[in-house]
């Protein structure tokens, strides 16, 4: 009995494959492999359903499995340019994932500006920040706050409503964000508040907690109940449970009396500037072991850029990196000349500012990726209209860049579609409303889902994308012992499915969150949330640009889609990137009995 090669169908295949292209052009990628799939089963022959299913695949995220069907698909059409280019990206675009989390190999800092401070902080004339000797100034959730600790004073200040509001007390030296209304304020004699914030009526309230006595430098935020506090006086590190005020831990350095006047927390790992021995160390919160040490000249200030990277701000006015590696530490001078009088040091959305000792001026300083190197870019939202004539094509574009660093330039796009260069008009979307985060029982404002971590990630997709109706724009995630005990397979997933989705994610923490998930969220655009109670607002709404394209006239592309797909191109400061969507303008919004496209 002879070979009898598979029964196609291709008439229910090639329906099939185009109820997933709209489900893909919908962002219903899980709707798109599924009808891929029966595709596939109706017609074996059928080789671009392989490509489609790697696009759908990798805007979940699963980048392994879009190579995979990518490699199917050219094993057919060996040499098929998109293909290829597309293979590449992929493979490219997981390297930079994994470096996403890990965190980046080095920076090239640079200077942005130089402002005065009001002029930074948009600040009517007529207000009044002089303060007579500063303690430390810290940023969070879209608030500054500056403490005056020989004037004895906390100043706090939006950054999207600039209207700063004060109150007395005692040498305040360092405060802790918790949300946009809540604080823990420390004074130098180690006395710990509580702090609420009630904006509508400009007032700044503060309830002690208790004391834990010495001479404090600095402290930080480990988790929702505890707190880690930099103590001059006795040369040590205290771990501090609240609002219990139970001293928990103690930590000395072996190699001398510490000077902690600097301490930042990044998940699990802490960031000491240690004044007295000249040098910067840091250690693994939970177990309270030193990880790494670099000597720096009299630290004055410190601040994570990413999770393997730390700038120190000096007495002098220098800035220095500090790039730490499994086995090394790396520190090299940042900038060439000193900054004049340079006091305090904070990051705030992927940028660094640094502030004078008079508070009259604000350096910008942007962590630039290293020039060459590709971003991660995508598109979704695919539009079709006509305009004098002409078919006019619009896509939503996300870059994967820090806030900071996309408002330094505009990116430039073009594309190629069909055998034709197209010039790309983009505008920056002018959607003002502000993004909103209700947690627990508020009824008011955009809602953003909070989702439990599910292992089978997948799972956990469909239910946010049943949850919104779609793809949210927001996600926060609860921290658990499932998402603390995350594959890092998982954690590279859930970062591709962000990046290529434009969505910014951030953690409700319970306690202490890992560094890895710090950086997932930060590198997203959001935070960690450390008050299921708290209402969040005030974030800027996220970067993307509405791209249009003229379409040439009577120009129908061939049913292949390795020939129909657009390809999206563009660079940004001397740092390119890319984006494909297949095209076939006569489909997209068709009725879904129209005429098969696949020849």
């Amino acid at each position: 009995m002879g070979f009898e090669p598979p029964k196609v169908n291709s008439l229910d295949a090639e329906r099939e494959f185009s109820r997933a292209y709209r489900a893909y052009a919908k962002g219903d990628h899980f709707q798109a492999i599924e009808a891929l799939s029966k595709a596939l089963g109706f017609n074996i022959y059928l080789v671009d359903t392989y490509l489609l299913r790697g696009m759908a695949l990798r805007r979940l995220g699963a980048l392994d499995a879009a190579e995979e069907a990518v490699e199917n698909y050219l094993e057919v059409r060996h040499g098929d340019e998109t293909g290829e280019r597309f293979a590449a990206a992929l493979q490219y675009e997981r390297k930079l994932v994994e470096e996403s989390i890990r965190g980046s190999e080095g920076f090239h800092l640079l200077i942005g500006r130089k402002l005065p401070f009001k002029t930074h902080f948009r600040l009517p004339l007529s207000v009044n920040i002089s303060p007579s000797g500063l303690g430390k100034i810290k940023y969070g959730f879209g608030v500054i706050y500056i403490c005056d600790a020989v004037g004895g004073r906390l100043w706090a200040m939006r950054e999207t409503s600039p209207a700063p509001i004060s109150v007395e007390v005692d040498a305040p030296q360092t405060v802790l964000p918790i949300d946009e209304a809540h604080f823990y304020l420390i004074n130098r004699r180690g006395e710990i508040m509580e702090g609420t914030i009630d904006w509508p009526s400009e007032l700044l309230g503060l309830s002690p907690l208790g004391n834990v006595g010495g001479i404090v430098g600095d402290g930080s935020m480990l988790s929702p109940s505890e707190i880690v506090v930099g103590d001059c006086e006795r040369g040590e590190l205290l771990w501090v449970s609240v609002p219990k005020m139970e001293i928990t831990k103690r930590w000395k350095t072996k190699s001398g009396r510490m000077e902690p006047v600097s301490v930042v927390a990044f998940g699990e790992a802490i960031a000491i500037a240690d004044r007295a021995n000249e040098r910067c160390i840091v250690i693994d919160g939970k177990g309270a072991e030193e990880i790494a040490a670099a000597s720096v000249p009299l630290p004055r200030d410190i601040a994570w850029i990413d999770r393997s990277t730390l700038s120190v701000l000096g007495e002098d006015g220098s800035l220095r990196e500090i790039v730490l590696r499994k086995d090394t530490v790396e520190a090299k001078a940042s900038l060439a000349d000193p900054l004049t009088d340079a006091w305090s040091i904070v990051e705030s959305k992927g940028a660094l500012l640094v502030f004078d000792v008079r508070l009259s001026s604000v350096w910008e300083i942007f962590p630039m990726p290293e020039e060459g190197k590709g971003l991660i870019f995508s598109v979704c939202q695919p539009d079709l209209s006509e305009e004098t004539g002409e078919v006019i094509f619009e896509l939503r574009g996300h870059l994967a860049l820090k806030e900071a660093l996309q408002n330094l330039s505009n990116p430039h796009f073009f594309a190629a579609w069909n055998g034709h260069i197209l010039p790309v008009k983009a505008s920056l979307s002018q959607d003002e409303a502000s993004v909103v985060l209700l947690l627990g029982s508020a009824s008011s404002g955009q809602s953003v889902p909070v989702m439990p971590w599910d292992a089978d990630f997948d799972t956990l997709l469909r239910r946010i994308h049943e949850t919104v109706g779609g793809w949210p724009t927001d996600l926060i995630l609860e921290s658990s012992e499932e998402l603390k005990n995350t594959s890092m397979e998982l954690k590279k997933r859930f970062l591709s499915f962000c990046l290529f989705n434009g969505i910014r994610a951030s953690l409700l923490a319970k306690d202490m969150p890992s560094a890895e998930w710090v950086q997932i969220c930060k590198f997203t655009g959001g935070d960690v949330i450390w008050n299921v109670n708290s209402h969040i607002s005030g974030l800027p709404p996220l970067k993307e640009w509405l791209l249009s394209i003229h379409l040439p006239p009577n120009n129908v592309p061939s049913g292949q889609i390795g020939e129909a797909t657009l390809a999206l191109y563009g660079h940004w400061e001397a740092r390119p990137f890319r984006d494909w969507f297949p095209l076939w303008p006569n489909l997209l919004h068709s009725d879904p009995a129209a005429i098969p496209i696949i020849k």
